[in-house]
């Protein structure tokens, strides 16, 4: 009789457990939904036309090609011209090109494991992509397999090992090459075969959430200095030594091949600058070529301009110093932690002389020895053949300055070139001011020898402005002589006639009552998607003080900025502790913000309404448009909210208005992850943002943006968090592959030019990080405070975005109200990433000066700004949406934080501006492909909601049984013991 009454109790549980597992599985299904609805998908769209809209033309966006496979042809075809033109001759002394059909040797752990692109978002799939070895071999040359199989298997071995200095002074450490005990006799013999040249791989990898590490004194182990993985710790160190410069067994390995090969050739596979005066001044390295990170198809262009196939015109796109400690930004190099209150810093105190701007004014100024101070100048870079330049004609055509330039090949081959203008603005010691700027720049077509081909280059005359934050508190253009110049790079002169003078005859202030024409134009152009009424009354918003923040922490005598008028004594410094001791203002944005309009009492709008406008009606209407309001009417709270909160990989579809699911997809190296084209697949492995702007062409960079916009049509997605838009402040940013340049002008029309490639089919950017998201280095960590005083933001940090959010454009299809297709030219910039630091002490995605002030009033942006990955407490939604950031990149359930009262009047207020501008960039995108105001979207349940809903009525019906059974046998047990008695 025991043994049923526990078997019945064993059912009775058992069915408790099932039904409790039905519960707990349909509750957790239904809170990580929206992340199951990304990663897995939606159920099938079922859309239905009504009668009478069957044969409109929704098609808006179509691809070049017909199938997948032309299209990544395509796709690495555009890899491979962008890595010819990219690609860029440092140092050769005769020796390059080498004759077809020669014997190499390859050397170097790089050589086998090339760094193909960055880790962390900017990874693709390096199976796409073909080895050093093969290029070269398709190309004609013989290999030396004997040293390529050594660094193969070896390479984990070597990877692992440990290392210990012979002598604890030395200035050393271990990046993972290979020591030189590894070339053994064997592998000496082998040469022989392989004789005609050595060619060196060298290079180093940055990525996402990791710095290069700027100084290895002390234990690097600590996790106070982020670092790349590919340096393992010793434990002794010289001051300012670094990641960046040649290690021991990169040394070791030269000396070898030096002493066994007549030519030697060095390939610097680092999309980051390294220390490479040794390689220049070492007269057995013969040439030396920069790759930075080649992608599916970089090394196949390597392989043919190695052998002259392809003439190299890549320019650096950076100042490459002898000695990077001595970079005025090397003393705040990270982010350091304050004292006072769990948060970090750091601090710009180098003002606008980043990079060339340093070096070339530091020389003007007698500072310091150029020819010592810097290996390659920024816009540098060599041919096979040469080149003439000259000044031709200048004129002024109303805000604009034209110049035209001819370009003649003196030399024996074919061969592009760049032509670089620059200014030197007058400096009086009242506004900082460079020694040169760029100005404009354009890749010449192939010009052959002894031909000359003349192109003009254009300006505005505003872009020669300074910011003055201290005095005017705006832009102005002081009076004297400006001198243009036509440059091989930042620091030489091309020649005879490469000067004119333009002289300001007085001084003009660019105030609130005299905005720059570049405002106005950004404001109240044709491509500003307003209407000509609104256009009219507009009062344009100049650009003037916003960051009084940023201002007063160097004005107050917190920290210096390096001024012309004393480089000496305002050189930059390490942080003192009390500069990491944060004022009672920045401890208290470092608490928890809390919005302060409950109490409001103002009208609510209206929710819920059912007006019957689908989104997909105003495609092409302007931003103004009266009917946005009675389609925003029609959302609810919870439509409104759940929108906000569900920007990973895209948004959720919000029926009542007809809005489909969104896709969106990371990186910079190509459509990938979670959405897009499947799970873990990967488009295209394109080149890193360095390369593309090492080309100086930005035809090349819209073709680059069409590729990836056609991999983005066929597979179905529409956002694309890409490209990355900040600057290589210092040479040690882990994300410096994922950026162009230390150069605003280059960055921003690179980064336009692709935009304007991938808006050509429907793919929005959510171009990164919106600002001063220079360093990686505890960048979750509260969200590091970056100090920088306005000039500094205005001229290289700001400027870049502000060049891709104004340039590109694109034509949009849409229908009108009849199904008539009609066409508009519109801003490309539709999408914009916030980032995890903080502008001074505010998070930049709840930053109003910055988002709505900057990015919104002066430039003229439509369009959503979304988050970077909003896991982490300070970046509160309120702070976000009431200040101009939109979306969050997250989803509803795993969101730190929420709108406390999503009742508010004023809660709703934000809440339907964050909602319309989600929408206005969705309905022109390719989100709305296929849709008009004729259809109506219905998805089907979703195959991981029918599969959970069948275990749980699988479960739900086992608990029954189970706990029937165990019911029915604990009666039986009850009434034969009543009978027993």
């Amino acid at each position: 009789m025991g043994s049923k009454k526990k078997s019945g109790k064993v059912f009775s549980v058992l069915g408790i457990i099932f039904l409790i597992l039905a519960v707990v599985i349909t509750g957790a299904g239904n809170y990580f939904g929206g992340i199951l609805d990304t990663y897995i998908g939606l159920g099938e769209a079922v859309m239905v036309q009504k009668p009478g809209s069957e044969n409109w033309d929704t098609d808006y966006y179509t691809t070049d090609y017909d199938t997948a496979e032309e299209i990544d042809k395509y796709a690495k075809d555009v890899t491979k011209r962008i890595a010819e033109e990219g690609i860029t001759l440092m140092k050769n002394n005769g020796t390059l090109p080498l004759s077809k059909g020669q014997s190499v040797s390859l050397f170097g752990r790089r050589s086998v494991d090339v760094v193909w692109g960055g880790n962390g978002s900017g990874a693709g799939d390096p199976a796409q992509c073909t080895s050093i070895q093969k290029a070269l071999q398709d190309e004609g040359f013989n290999v030396n397999d004997t040293l390529t199989k050594l660094y193969s298997e070896n390479l984990d071995k070597v990877e692992s090992m440990s290392y210990t200095m012979d002598k604890p002074s030395a200035m050393t450490y271990y990046i993972g090459e290979f020591p030189v005990s590894y070339y053994n006799n064997s592998v000496t013999a082998s040469y022989e075969k392989y004789h005609d040249a050595a060619i060196v791989v060298l290079g180093r990898q940055g990525g996402e959430g990791m710095d290069l590490c700027s100084d290895l004194k002390g234990s690097i182990s600590s996790g106070e200095t982020a670092m790349s993985n590919d340096v393992a710790e010793t434990k002794n160190y010289e001051d300012g030594q670094h990641e960046l410069e040649l290690c021991k067994e990169e040394k070791d390995l030269l000396k070898h091949v030096e002493e066994n090969f007549d030519n030697v050739v060095v390939v610097i596979n680092s999309a980051n600058v390294m220390e490479l005066g040794e390689l220049q001044d070492d007269e057995n390295v013969d040439a030396v070529l920069w790759m930075a990170y080649p992608g599916s198809r970089g090394t196949v262009a390597l392989a043919e301009i190695l052998d002259g196939k392809i003439n190299p015109s890549g320019h650096t796109v950076d100042t490459w110093p002898r000695d990077l400690a001595a970079d005025p930004t090397y003393a705040n190099v990270t982010t350091e932690k304050y004292s006072n209150t769990d948060g970090y810093m750091i601090e710009y105190e180098e003002g606008i002389y980043v990079g060339y701007r340093w070096y070339e004014t530091a020389a003007a100024e007698g500072v310091i020895d150029y020819d010592n101070a810097v290996v390659y100048p920024f816009g540098y870079g060599l041919s096979y053949t040469s080149f003439a330049q000259a000044i031709t004609d200048v004129k002024e055509n109303g805000n604009n300055i034209d110049v035209t330039v001819s370009v003649t090949n003196t030399g024996d081959v074919a061969g592009k070139d760049v032509v670089q203008i620059y200014y030197s603005a007058p400096f009086n010691g009242d506004i900082e001011k460079a020694e040169v700027v760029l100005a404009a720049y354009d890749k010449t077509d192939d010009i052959n020898p002894g031909e000359t081909k003349e192109y003009t280059l254009s300006f505005g005359k505003d872009t020669m402005a300074s910011f003055d934050y201290k005095n005017a508190g705006c832009y102005v253009l002081d009076e004297g002589s400006y001198i243009i110049s036509v440059r091989k790079n930042s620091h030489e002169l091309y020649g005879e006639n490469c000067e004119y003078e333009y002289v300001v005859d007085s001084k003009v202030v660019y105030d609130s009552s005299n905005p720059r024409p570049t405002e106005v134009e950004a404001q109240t152009g044709e491509y500003v998607n307003y209407s000509d009424e609104w256009k009219a009354n507009h009062q344009t918003v100049a650009a003037t003080t916003k960051f009084d923040e940023q201002n007063a922490h160097f004005e107050e005598g917190k920290s210096t900025i390096l001024s012309r008028t004393d480089f000496a004594s305002t050189m930059p410094t390490a942080p003192t502790a009390d500069d990491l001791k944060a004022a009672d203002s920045v401890v208290a944005n470092f608490k928890e913000y809390k919005p302060d309009y409950y109490d409001n009492a103002d009208e609510k709008p209206a929710t819920g309404e059912n007006n019957k406008i689908n989104a997909v009606t105003l495609r092409g209407a302007t931003y103004d448009d009266p009917r946005w309001d009675a389609l925003l009417d029609e959302l609810t709270e919870k439509e409104m909210t759940e929108l906000i909160y569900s920007g990973n990989q895209g948004t959720i579809p919000v029926k009542s208005i007809g809005l489909p699911m969104s896709n969106a997809t990371d990186g910079p190296a190509g459509l990938k992850q979670y959405g897009g084209l499947g799970f873990g697949a990967s488009g295209n492995f394109n080149c890193c943002g360095t390369l593309v702007a090492a080309t100086w062409n930005t035809d090349l960079a819209t073709e680059y943006g069409i590729a990836v916009g056609n991999e983005a049509v066929i597979a179905g997605v529409d956002g694309w968090y890409a490209p990355g838009c900040d600057l290589h402040r210092t040479a040690f940013g882990g994300r410096n592959f994922e950026y162009y340049s230390e150069d605003p002008v280059i960055t921003g029309k690179t980064c336009a030019a692709t935009i304007k490639g991938t808006s050509s089919k429907g793919l929005t950017t959510m171009f990164k990080h919106f600002a001063l998201n220079d360093v990686e280095a505890h960048r979750i960590d509260n969200g590091p405070c970056v100090w920088a005083n306005e000039q500094a933001m205005r001229e290289l940090y700001l400027k870049a975005f502000e060049i891709a959010i104004k340039e590109p454009v694109a034509e949009l299809k849409y229908l009108d109200e009849d199904g008539n297709t009609q066409t508009k030219t519109m801003r490309s910039s539709l999408g914009v990433m916030s980032s995890f630091n903080r502008i001074g002490s505010v998070w930049s995605g709840g930053c109003g000066s910055l988002l709505n002030g900057v990015l919104r009033d002066e430039w003229g942006f439509l369009g959503t700004v979304v988050t970077d990955y909003n896991g982490y407490g300070y970046m509160n939604v309120e702070w976000g949406i009431t200040n101009g950031n939109d979306l969050m990149l997250a989803n509803a359930s795993t969101l730190p934080s929420k709108i406390a009262d999503t009742s508010n009047a004023s809660s709703l207020k934000y809440m339907r501006q964050a909602a319309k501008n989600i929408i206005y960039t969705h309905v022109n995108s390719n989100t709305v492909n296929g849709l008009s105001d004729g259809t109506t979207l219905e998805y089907k349940m979703a195959p991981w909601r029918m599969a959970m809903y069948g275990v749980v009525a699988l479960f739900a019906i086992l608990g029954i049984v189970f706990l029937f059974i165990g019911h029915k046998k604990k009666s039986k047990n009850v009434i034969k013991v009543e009978v027993e008695k």
